[in-house]
């Protein structure tokens, strides 16, 4: 099979000769208008490229498409309106059932090269994703986007038709839709379908909303041309959280506690302490370790590191500092029977006693 590009004309597709083996020729002087000459007959084609997102490096290419038109008893000028009737139209099937340039398809890019890569809504320093968020955003996106789940109740909750603020009913599901004709109503659509689940309703919005953000921030493959994202403004539903809070009194009677029978437990009552002190979450600080891990696999499986020793270290320099300050600003005791190069003093010996009593006491606290 070959392919030739020439231009069209009657007497020049009448002059082409049949041959054993399929010749394509693409006309140079109208778009999307193909002719295939095999050994026994002509055919007219119509033909298209559309961006695709390449599955193994998550870049953009273009794959070619074809579309039977007639034979070649029909008039070029009557197959040349045909093309331009139908092109558009055949250029949107396709990006739906190919999934390129669609939601689905964007939503499948930031799955495989922007969920766990950077943070794309912070300001200063770069911030990659905790895992445990990429684990959510992969979630949401594969369940209520791209349909990638066995519960039949989510599947028809997404796609079976909708009456939508009583303008009638719509049919098909987000991740069909091409992005060049993606609007704010197809998400609010999109979140509404979800009220019974009002939650995880906005979880998914949230999540989408970051992977069009992603897509609008790349410098190069951007598989959404628009200037604005259209998740932004769609009104989320009201949650109503449930936060219990302990009265200050009860608050100071458990972290006194925490502080003052260290002996019982030091390990659990010390990381109570920490845990009512920081409001972190639970999994940060379960993953918190005492010194910098070795490898580059502990360190990312860690939160953080204490670096004990080095604290302890610095501690010590700190009272020794201290003390040698106190003893030097302390005047000298008078007397007969006392000389200036005599060993320390008791008064001596308690400020230095002090120093780290109180330096102890801002460690444990």
């Amino acid at each position: 099979m070959t392919n030739t590009n020439i231009s069209f004309n009657k007497r020049k597709l009448e002059s082409l000769k049949a041959s054993t083996k399929p010749t394509w020729y693409y006309a140079t002087n109208f778009e999307g208008l193909a002719l295939v000459v095999g050994k026994k007959k002509k055919t007219y084609y119509a033909h298209w490229a559309i961006p695709v997102v390449d599955k193994a490096t998550g870049n953009l290419k273009y794959v070619g498409k074809r579309k039977k038109l007639g034979g070649f008893h029909i008039p070029l000028d009557e197959i040349k309106a045909m093309v331009r009737q139908k092109l558009d139209d055949l250029k949107t099937v396709s990006l739906s059932a190919d999934g390129s340039l669609t939601v689905g398809g964007l939503c499948s890019a930031f799955i495989k090269n922007g969920s766990a890569g950077y943070r794309v809504k912070v300001k200063g320093a770069k911030i990659k994703y905790k895992k445990k968020t990429t684990f959510n955003y992969n979630f949401f996106l594969n369940t209520y986007v791209l349909l990638k789940t066995k519960k039949q109740e989510i599947i028809s909750m997404m796609t079976d038709p909708f009456r939508f603020n009583g303008a009638g009913y719509v049919t098909g599901a987000l991740k069909d839709i091409p992005l060049n004709k993606v609007s704010k109503r197809d998400i609010e659509i999109f979140h509404t379908r979800m009220e019974p689940i009002k939650i995880s309703a906005n979880r998914a919005l949230a999540a989408l909303s970051v992977a069009f953000d992603w897509d609008m921030k790349r410098s190069t493959d951007r598989l959404y041309k628009g200037d604005n994202n259209p998740c932004l403004r769609v009104s989320k539903y009201q949650e109503n959280k449930d936060k219990k809070h302990l009265v200050l009194n009860k608050v100071i009677e458990v972290r006194n506690y925490c502080l003052n029978e260290q002996w019982r437990d030091p390990h659990f009552l010390t990381f109570y302490a920490l845990c009512l002190e920081i409001g972190e979450r639970l999994s940060d600080l379960f993953r918190l370790v005492w010194h910098k891990p070795q490898s580059e696999k502990e360190i990312k499986n860690c939160s953080g590191w204490l670096q004990l020793a080095a604290q302890i270290q610095l501690q010590v320099k700190v009272i020794i500092f201290q003390f040698q300050r106190c003893v030097g600003n302390l005047p000298q005791p008078s007397g007969e029977n006392v000389k200036m190069d005599s060993p320390v003093s008791l008064v001596h010996l308690s400020v230095m006693v002090m120093a780290i009593d109180q330096q102890m006491m801002a460690l444990l606290k």
